[in-house]
C-alpha cells in the first residue's frame, strides 16, 4: 500500500466529520456528490479507499501473466490518485484512455472490491447506521448471525463510484457505469449462504442461516472470467448496442463486461494510456508467462546468478535453531 493511501486511511480513522470536510474539499478528482459522502461518512470512506487498494492488488494478481499486468490503473480511473491533494498534478488525473477490454476489467474489479470492502466493514460494526442484515428468509429456517449488509454496501458503491462518471464523454460513461453494475452483480452473486442444523438426532428440523463474504480472490477470479468473455459494443444516443457480428449471438448484455476500443499490443510503454510495456519483464520458457508470449518477438536476456539461503535447519536443545547455508544457481529471463 502506498504511503499516501496509508496516510489517508490513518487520517480518516482518527478525524471527526468537521476535519473530514477540510481534507475532502482538497482531494483532487472527486465530484461534488463524492465530496459530500467523503465529508459526511468518514468511516465509510475508509472502506471505499481500502476497496480501491484491494482492487489494484487483485487486478495485479489476475493479470500477472499478461502483457498488460495492471501495474497501475489507467490515468483518470483512480478514485483516489496518489497525489490526491496536489493541484499541479490534476491534469494527470483527467487524461483520456482507450475504452478497452482491460479498462472494463478495472471498472468491474474496482466496483466489486469497493462493495466487498464496505460489506466487510459493515459486518464488523465499523460503519455507523450500517447494521447486520438479519432479514428472515423462510418459514423452516431463521436468519442468524451478522450477515454483511449488501443492500447498504451495493447502494453506497453505486452512488460513490458511479458519481465519478461526469457528463461530457457519453460513450465512455455508458460503458463505465455498465461495467460498474456488472462488478456489483458479481459481488452479490458471490455471497455464500451458510446454515447450521438444529434438532434431535441430526433431523435438522430447524436451521439458522447467514450470509458470508467469500474471499476477494474468489470474486477476482469471477471478474477475470467476465473479462475473458467481455463484449465489444457501440453506442447510440446513450443506449448500448452490440456490433453486428454479435447481434445474432447475444441479445442481453447485462451480465457481460463491455468495451468500445480494441486493445493495443501492450508491448511498448505508453505513459498516456498508463501501461509500462513488457521490456525487462520476467518471463519463463513455458507457461502463461512464457517469453514467447510476453516479449513480443524481441527475445530475452538470460541472467545467471548465485543465491544463498538457509537450509537443513535443525533444532538443538535448548533452544537454538542451527541452519546450513545453501547456494543455488538462479536463472532469470528478462524481455529485451
Amino acid at each position: 500500500m502506498s504511503c499516501s493511501i496509508l496516510f489517508i486511511l490513518l487520517f480518516f480513522s482518527s478525524v471527526h466529520s468537521f476535519s473530514a470536510v477540510r481534507i475532502c474539499s482538497k482531494a483532487i478528482g472527486l465530484t461534488g456528490r463524492q465530496r459530500s459522502i467523503c465529508s459526511s461518512r468518514p468511516d465509510a470512506m475508509i472502506a471505499i479507499i481500502e476497496g480501491e487498494e484491494l482492487a489494484k492488488e487483485e487486478c495485479r494478481y489476475q493479470f500477472r501473466n499478461h502483457r498488460w499486468n495492471c501495474a497501475r490503473f489507467p490515468p483518470g480511473v483512480e478514485l483516489f490518485p496518489k497525489n490526491y491533494t496536489d493541484n499541479k498534478t490534476h491534469r494527470n488525473f483527467s487524461k483520456s484512455h482507450r475504452a478497452t477490454r482491460e479498462v472494463a476489467a478495472v471498472y468491474g474489479m474496482r466496483s466489486s472490491a469497493v462493495a466487498f470492502s464496505i460489506a466487510k466493514h459493515c459486518s464488523q460494526g465499523h460503519i455507523p447506521n450500517c447494521s447486520c442484515d438479519r432479514k428472515r428468509r423462510a418459514d423452516d429456517w431463521s436468519w442468524s448471525g451478522c450477515s454483511p449488509n449488501l443492500r447498504y454496501s451495493l447502494g453506497l458503491t453505486k452512488i460513490f463510484v458511479d458519481s465519478k462518471e461526469r457528463p461530457g464523454s457519453n460513450r465512455e460513461k455508458v460503458m463505465n457505469i455498465h461495467n460498474n453494475a456488472v462488478g456489483r452483480k458479481i459481488m452479490r452473486k458471490s455471497m455464500e449462504t451458510k446454515c447450521k442444523c438444529h434438532g434431535t438426532s441430526g433431523s435438522c428440523a430447524k436451521k439458522t442461516c447467514w450470509k458470508s463474504l467469500p474471499t476477494f480472490r474468489q470474486v477476482g477470479k469471477k471478474v477475470y472470467k467476465h473479462y475473458k468473455k467481455a463484449r465489444p459494443v457501440s453506442t447510440s444516443n446513450g443506449r448500448m448496442r452490440l456490433r453486428r457480428s454479435e447481434i445474432q449471438r447475444n441479445k442481453v448484455l447485462r451480465k457481460h463486461l463491455i468495451y468500445l476500443s480494441k486493445s493495443p499490443s501492450y508491448c511498448e510503454a505508453d505513459e498516456r494510456e498508463g501501461f509500462e510495456g513488457t521490456r525487462r519483464r520476467r518471463c519463463s520458457l513455458k507457461g502463461p508467462a512464457s517469453c514467447r508470449r510476453l516479449c513480443c518477438e524481441r527475445g530475452f536476456t538470460l541472467q545467471v546468478f548465485n543465491q544463498t539461503e538457509k537450509c537443513h535447519c535443525k533444532f538443538q536443545w535448548c533452544c537454538k535453531l542451527v541452519c546450513q547455508t545453501c547456494y543455488n544457481t538462479v536463472k532469470e529471463r528478462l524481455c529485451n
